[in-house]
């Protein structure tokens, strides 16, 4: 299975980018270290999201240099400066996340499948268990 093809609706992704978003939040608060998975999920949904929009899924580079930006200017501050700009950074991240789960996606087929149905389905992935 190809976790980058096919076209993820409205209603899909909004339920898994906030499951993401607890988990990340349980994980990071009951652990010393932060975790950087949900970065790797997060690319991993938006994937299909972009697709379903129209959009080739390496616009989700857009984000990925957001935060390597953010990470360069932690390089030149102190601590307390660093923990803004991490936050500044996140929040960018999140408000892109969200802005992308309020787009409609195109009503018909386009490149990347046909239309995924109304509610939480996935159209556009081949399951190989099918």
């Amino acid at each position: 299975m190809n976790i980058f093809k096919g076209r993820t609706n409205r209603a899909w992704f909004g339920l898994l980018l906030g499951l993401v978003i607890v988990l990340i939040g349980a994980i990071n608060t009951f652990s010393d270290t932060p975790s950087s998975i949900g970065e790797i999920v997060l690319i991993i949904l938006a994937v299909p999201r972009l697709h379903d929009i129209g959009k080739s899924g390496w616009f989700v580079l857009i984000g990925v240099a957001a935060e390597i930006v953010g990470i360069v200017l932690m390089l030149f501050f102190s601590l307390e400066q660093m923990r803004g700009i991490v936050a500044l950074t996140s929040l960018v991240l999140l408000g892109l996340m969200i802005w992308l789960g309020f787009i409609p996606g195109e009503p018909g087929p386009n490149q990347w499948g046909e239309a995924p149905e109304p509610g939480l389905t996935r159209k556009g992935v081949t399951h190989p268990d099918m």
